[in-house]
Order: structure tokens, then C-alpha cells, then sequence
């Protein structure tokens, strides 16, 4: 490739006298080439008639090839021109130049798997998984680093990874000892080029260890007569990280507490409760609460309402009995009416009817 070259003629004094403009061949410089700096060497300047008439300097662009590394000479010539720019001599030069070679291809390294939040509690540790790849044309190494929300490198891990291919990192990291949300940084290192590929970041939750009770089963609906004590099962899960003390509270509809005990629940178990009520002395509909409250926080974690129904006691058998023989009676009726009319009667119904009202008046007795 032919490329041009420029340079000042200076005279015995070293006074500018002129400049200097040629070409050279760089045979050496393709689409596979890079530059790397502008190069000066000292030339002899002659007349037309072959006189020297001072000395100069030419700047040319050298070139590192990728075709190989050696050594080569660069031939320079060019005209002389006075401070008008008229032509008055030549010049001529050669250069012996050492040249190098660098590789074309070069690793390339991307974050293509990573977690975009952690969570877990002050001070813990915990693995991360991260997978990177090289989309590069040979092979490297990459480290992948791991910054918490004050920049410091908190972890670190290095693999060579194929062009091409990917690989997967195993991290541990220790969490913040403060609850609270932060932002940590993924970084891929490539250590070929001295160069961060790649970064992604990710959110960091600290949480507490704290227990949270669930009310898990309980009755909907407790019935009895004035004033009676019942006795009703509850059962709390912990939801929470921790073991803690939930304590069982039953309000009325009224809003007093009415029933309580307190037990001990581990994180992740549950624990059933039996309580004993006592009924409202009027009869009526109720609502009546069921609180979980958490000792450890000083919190209601959840309440449930159930439904309380107060009855009068038994109706006296002789009501009943009267109630059952007038159904008795008006069966029989309807059965003679239907006999007189020429249809068959069923008194085998009318019978039932008052077995059923004795059975129904024995147990009320029994209540």
C-alpha cells in the first residue's frame, strides 16, 4: 500500500529551508492491521544536481500486522520544495524496521444466568449460582466478582471458558447484619484483556428472625344452651423464620377476653390449643373473635370470628307429645277420607308419625 510522508529541510544552522513530500510502500498494512504510532526518521536533502544541500525528517505511520512478526524495510523518496513551494531537489531514505504480531481473536464474556434477589437474615451466608459465556473466538479466563452496595469485592471465582462455551459459578456471600434492601453488582473480569465485560445487579434482602403465627383451624360455629361450657380446639402455624410464644386469646361480643393460653411454636410447626368457653346466659347469635397474638413482637398476627348460637334448653316432652298426637290425629282424618272416597288409606304413616314424636320427646329427656 502505497502511503504518503511529510517532513521539514533544515540547513547547516538547522533553519527551516524547505519541506519535504513523498510516498513509501507499507506492504505490511491490510484490513488485518492496526496502527499503533506516527514514526520519524532523518533524511539527506540534494539539489537537481545531486548536491547536498542540508538534512531533514519525514514522519510516516507504522503498522502492526497480524500476518506474522519480522523484520522489514521501508524505502522513502520524495521532492524538495523552498519556502514558495517550488521544487529545488529531492530526497531519498530507507528504514530497517522491526515489526510485531498480535492474535485476531480475543474472548468475549457475558452474564447470561444470574439471581435477581437473595433474601435471608442478618449475617447469613448463602451460595449463588452464576453462569457466564464466551462469545469471544478463543479461549480465556474470566473471573466473576461479586460487589455489595459499598463496592467492596465480597467474593470471587476464576474459570477458563472456551470460545464459545459457558461455565457456571458457585458463590458464597455473607449477608448484611442490618435488615433492610440492598444492591450488589455481578461482574464478569476478563483477565486476557484487562477488561469488565459484563455486569448485572441484583437486590439483597435482610429480614429479621422473627416468628408470625397463622390461625390454621378453628371451629366456625359453637352451639349450646345458656351459660354452658364448651370446650374448643385451635390450632396456630408459624410461619416465620424463628421460635416464639403465640398466645391463643378468645374475645366475646363485647370485645372482653374470655379464654387464653400461651405456648411455645417452633419455626415451621404448628400447635393445637384446647380452650374451655362459657356460653352467653340469653339466648341469641353471637360473633366472637379468635386472636393470635405474638409475644415477641406485641402483635395480633391474625384473628379469625366464629359463631356462637345460645338455645333455650329442650321443649317439655308434654308439648311435644300434645304437638305429636295432633298430627296423629289429623293423619288418621285424612286416611278415613281417602278410605270413604273408594282409595286405599295408609295409616302405616300416621303410625310413624307418632313413633317419631316418642323418640324426639326421649331425647329431649335426655339433654
Amino acid at each position: 500500500m502505497e502511503k504518503p510522508v511529510s517532513g521539514n529541510v533544515y540547513d547547516d544552522a538547522n533553519n527551516t529551508v524547505g519541506s519535504v513530500s513523498g510516498t513509501y510502500i507499507d506492504e505490511y498494512q491490510n484490513s488485518a492491521s492496526e496502527q499503533i504510532e506516527t514514526r520519524t526518521i532523518s533524511i539527506s536533502v540534494v539539489d537537481e544536481n545531486g548536491n547536498s544541500i542540508g538534512s531533514g525528517q519525514l514522519q510516516y505511520d507504522d503498522y502492526i500486522s497480524y500476518n506474522g512478526g519480522g523484520t522489514r524495510t521501508i524505502d522513502l523518496s520524495g521532492n524538495v520544495n523552498d519556502d514558495v513551494n517550488n521544487t529545488v531537489g529531492s530526497v531519498s531514505g530507507s528504514l530497517e524496521d522491526q515489526y510485531g504480531s498480535v492474535e485476531t481473536g480475543v474472548p468475549i464474556f457475558a452474564i447470561t444466568s444470574y439471581p435477581s434477589s437473595v433474601s435471608g437474615t442478618p449475617s447469613s451466608a448463602m451460595s449463588i449460582s452464576i453462569t457466564v459465556t464466551n462469545n469471544g473466538d478463543i479461549d480465556g479466563d474470566c473471573t466473576v466478582r461479586i460487589r455489595d452496595h459499598n463496592n467492596n469485592i465480597v467474593a470471587e471465582q476464576t474459570k477458563t471458558i472456551t470460545a464459545g462455551g459457558s461455565a457456571t459459578y458457585s458463590l458464597q456471600i455473607i449477608l448484611p447484619s442490618n435488615a433492610g434492601t440492598y444492591t450488589w453488582t455481578i461482574e464478569a473480569y476478563n483477565i486476557t484483556n484487562d477488561t469488565v465485560d459484563d455486569t448485572k445487579s441484583f437486590t439483597v434482602n435482610v429480614v429479621e428472625q422473627v416468628p408470625l403465627f397463622a390461625i390454621t383451624s378453628y371451629p366456625s360455629t359453637v352451639s349450646g344452651t345458656p351459660s354452658e361450657i364448651k370446650i374448643i380446639s385451635i390450632t396456630v402455624e408459624n410461619l416465620g423464620n424463628a421460635d416464639g410464644d403465640c398466645m391463643i386469646r378468645i374475645k366475646d361480643h363485647n370485645g372482653n377476653v374470655v379464654a387464653s393460653d400461651t405456648k411455645t411454636v417452633s419455626a415451621g410447626g404448628s400447635v393445637t390449643y384446647s380452650l374451655s368457653i362459657t356460653l352467653p346466659s340469653q339466648t341469641g347469635t353471637y360473633t366472637w373473635t379468635i386472636e393470635a397474638y405474638n409475644t415477641d413482637t406485641g402483635s395480633v398476627d391474625d384473628s379469625e370470628t366464629f359463631t356462637v348460637s345460645v338455645v333455650e334448653e329442650g321443649v317439655p316432652e308434654t308439648d311435644i307429645m300434645d304437638t305429636v298426637m295432633e298430627l296423629f290425629r289429623m293423619c288418621i282424618m285424612a286416611e278415613t277420607m281417602k278410605s270413604l272416597r273408594g282409595r286405599e288409606p295408609d295409616y302405616t304413616k300416621c303410625m310413624n308419625i307418632y313413633i317419631m314424636g316418642v323418640l324426639i320427646s326421649k331425647l329431649q329427656q335426655q339433654q
